[in-house]
């Protein structure tokens, strides 16, 4: 149930970060914990020592995900049951769905197996000798070895005709692989056509309010994963009359549970805005004698990673230094920039360019970007230097 759950609603492989097989091949990335992957890579070499597949055997999440299907027809009518009412208008949370199909594969112990005829078997051993799981498949009528993953190799090296075979058949030995890519196949079709809630959170006095207000925010880059939308949850709760919110990876949307007595929409728009102080560029190459500052009002800023794209563009600029936000709508911005070199006609072309391209380590990367600029904006003073505080974006790559 757990690494069903937190996969789908992370949007991420549950087990990424110390998985021994995700980490060698990825070399130990970034999405990886480097001491949890390599003390999985050694359980996995010395347990191999002893018993045979141990990680996969008895260690593997998704191993454990995966006997969930072998009772196939109980999962796919949970899931038909559950898709069913959520077209029809009710609102189920994810949780129904994969407690459903866990449930009935906890009732439901019948299901695809493999089983062997005993009087036509040989008890040659082929079988055996072919299973990935060290199963002793002659030995069984119906191999309910909870080990038993409907590989059929068993059914592939046995020489005796209707010997070995699956629920009695005979004709079924590449179900199995059928099934693996019909089920990928839909997995495909319902992620393109039907969003799962990354997260549903509530706090508070929610279970108290009778009608709470809605508020739905599309857009918000930063919201992207599992782990993004619990840091925004995190920084929510700390405002006053929010209680809840659901989060959408797919879409890069929110919806936002609060009581309208106690906090404005407007105020709600403004707890998701992050204001920030950027520099452009350094004066390592050039040191303009003063820095004006135009402030112009900007469309389709949203969050952190909107400002940072919006560094990039600012940076293809050799004449702009830095940028401060603040939150509005639209959303305030400030930028400095050396006005003996460069003047403000010119910058709105810079940010409401549609593409940026950028190179990082020899890799060309393409931004797509949609500001929109409102107004001519206005030239509202001028400072030496920027301040202090004003930093690159952490990770920004430009």
């Amino acid at each position: 149930f757990f690494v069903l759950y937190f996969t789908i609603t992370s949007s991420e492989l549950f087990c990424r970060k110390f998985d021994p097989y995700f980490g060698a091949g990825t070399g130990f990335g970034a999405d990886t914990v480097l001491l949890w992957s390599l003390g999985a890579v050694l359980v996995t070499f010395v347990g191999a020592i002893f018993i045979k597949q141990l990680w996969c055997r008895y260690l593997c999440f998704l191993g454990a995900a995966s006997n969930v299907f072998v009772n196939l027809w109980g999962a796919i009518l949970v899931a038909v049951v559950y898709f069913g009412l959520s077209f029809a208008g009710v609102k189920l949370s994810l949780i129904w769905l994969i407690g459903g199909i866990v449930f009935v594969g906890f009732l439901v112990e019948a299901g695809m197996k493999i089983t062997v005829d005993q009087n036509a078997c040989t008890q040659c051993g082929l079988c055996t000798i072919a299973c990935p799981q060290d199963i002793r498949v002659q030995e069984f009528k119906k191999v309910d070895h909870p080990d038993c993953v409907m590989c059929t190799e068993c059914i592939a090296a046995c020489k005796e005709e209707k010997a070995v075979g699956i629920n009695g058949s005979f004709k079924l030995r590449f179900l199995p692989h059928i099934l693996v890519v019909a089920l990928i196949s839909m997995g495909f079709i319902l992620s393109s056509n039907y969003e799962f809630t990354t997260l549903e959170k509530r706090w508070g006095k929610f279970e108290q309010l009778q009608q709470p207000a809605i508020y739905q925010q599309t857009g918000l880059k930063n919201v992207k994963c599992w782990g993004s939308s619990m840091s925004l949850a995190n920084a929510l709760q700390n405002k006053h009359g929010i209680y809840g919110l659901d989060t959408y990876a797919k879409s890069h949307s929110v919806t936002i549970y609060y009581d309208s007595t106690e906090i404005s929409e407007a105020e709600v728009k403004g707890a998701l805005f992050t204001p920030s102080r950027y520099k452009t560029r350094t004066f390592k190459d050039y040191t303009p004698d003063s820095l004006t500052i135009w402030e112009v009002g900007i469309n389709n800023l949203f969050d952190r990673v909107d400002q940072t794209n919006l560094v990039r563009a600012l940076h293809q600029s050799n004449f702009i230094f830095g940028m401060e936000t603040f939150y509005g709508e639209p959303v305030l911005t400030r930028i400095f920039f050396d006005a003996d070199s460069l003047d403000p006609a010119e910058i709105k072309p810079i940010i409401e360019v549609k593409k940026i391209e950028t190179e990082v380590a020899g890799k060309k990367r393409v931004y797509d970007l949609n500001f929109k600029c409102e107004g001519k904006g206005e030239i509202t003073g001028s400072c030496v230097r920027l301040p202090a505080e004003y930093v690159h974006p952490h990770g920004s790559e430009i």
